[in-house]
């Protein structure tokens, strides 16, 4: 008896851990092609009204990269629920790696395009979102571990 009760409860917490997994697989999908869209809209400069307000903010443009790769980054690792890539003796979560390429990318194109810029300090901001991202992620899938484990 205690045997079956446990094992509904590990079908339970699995149950649900799959559940979020797919919800914030869902999100990230979202996010990206919110993301495309975005930069569709940038590379275009259709929607004036739309960035105005952005640079209308003192570093808007800034904290826009910064929050809006942070975002990303963090979907995509936990996603990915933490995978790691290991090179040369060193480890990267792998949802860190592909946004830094996929955002990396993105930046360079804008040099080829004329409504756009290829700008360091975008990239920076970027790379700082990205970063942290990648920290909230780790620290989000730890606490997560810890609650199914108590499960």
């Amino acid at each position: 008896m205690p045997d079956e009760v446990s094992g509904r409860m590990i079908q339970r917490v699995s149950v649900t851990v799959v559940r979020r997994l797919m919800f914030v697989r869902l999100l990230l999908v979202g996010f990206f092609i919110g993301l495309v869209g975005l930069i569709a809209t940038a590379d275009t400069g259709s929607l004036p009204w739309l960035w105005g307000p952005v640079y209308a903010v003192p570093f808007g443009d800034k904290i826009g990269h910064f929050l809006l790769m942070g975002i990303f980054s963090f979907l995509a690792n936990v996603s990915l629920n933490g995978r790691l890539v290991h090179w040369r003796g060193r480890s990267m979560m792998l949802g860190t790696l592909i946004v830094f390429v996929l955002v990396g990318g993105e930046e360079l194109s804008q040099a080829f395009i004329a409504t756009r810029s290829c700008d360091a300090a975008d990239f920076a901001a970027d790379t700082l979102g990205i970063l942290l991202g990648a920290m909230v992620a780790k620290s989000f899938l730890k606490a997560r571990a810890k609650q199914v484990v108590a499960a």
